[in-house]
């Protein structure tokens, strides 16, 4: 087979000798469009890795809160809000089989899973694909594969998993807001006052205010006329 004949270096487009100002307009026009998709390619990368950063830091809010680790919370729990019911159902089938044959006692079902049948109704399918998209925060849009007389079904799957999210958004921005062990809440910290420095002279200055300000100060008759004379 013939081995395609490639350009020479410097042959381009036309085939012929450029012009002085021919090479110029091309040099003017390739080195404009390079730094133009170049600030993009910079602009792109800085814009990942702040999303990287984003992802990176909720990756260990995960590991300081729950426990798991990133590549157990991605496996078990983030991946699994992309599968069907029927691929739920199969691999909590093969975790069983895995537990019987490794002579351990079968755990218990997946709370995803509401209903173990060899067919899952169609109504039924639409509404856990609905509310799995809900969770996943997707658009409120059934996609193209949802016939059009479930999407009722699957509409209100997806304002379950919504609610469901939003029920743990609020209870997480709660527990997010407690004290860490030995801090105290913010709210105590506005309730404790400074002390006071009693050697400080705007402290004395403040209290000797105070005191003659209330009268404390003035002797009184007997303490005029003590040690006079009777």
């Amino acid at each position: 087979m013939a081995r395609a004949k490639r350009n020479p270096p410097g042959v381009g487009h036309n085939h012929r000798e450029l012009t002085d100002e021919e090479r110029g307009a091309l040099v003017t026009s390739f080195t404009t469009k390079l730094i133009t998709a170049g600030k993009e390619v910079d602009r792109l990368d800085s814009e990942l890795k702040s999303a990287r950063k984003v992802v990176n830091g909720i990756f260990k809010l995960v590991a300081k809160e729950t426990g798991y680790t990133r590549k157990e919370f991605e496996a078990e729990v983030i991946a699994n809000l992309d599968k069907s019911e029927e691929e739920l159902i199969a691999a909590e089938q093969r975790r069983r089989r895995l537990q019987a044959d490794a002579g351990l006692r079968s755990g218990e079902q997946l709370d995803l899973i509401e209903r173990i049948n060899d067919t899952v109704d169609d109504a039924i399918a639409a509404e856990a694909a609905g509310y799995r998209a809900g969770r996943r925060a997707d658009d409120r849009i059934p996609p193209d594969h949802v016939d059009t007389i479930f999407h009722q079904d699957w509409l209100r799957g997806w304002e379950r998993g919504q609610e469901v999210n939003a029920k743990a958004e609020a209870m997480a921005y709660e527990i997010l807001k407690r004290p860490a062990p030995g801090e105290l809440a913010a709210d105590d910290e506005d309730d404790i006052e400074e002390e006071e420095d009693p050697a400080d002279p705007e402290t004395i200055r403040r209290k000797a205010n105070a005191l003659k300000d209330s009268g404390w100060t003035e002797p009184s008759a007997d303490e005029t006329n003590f040690g006079a004379a009777a």
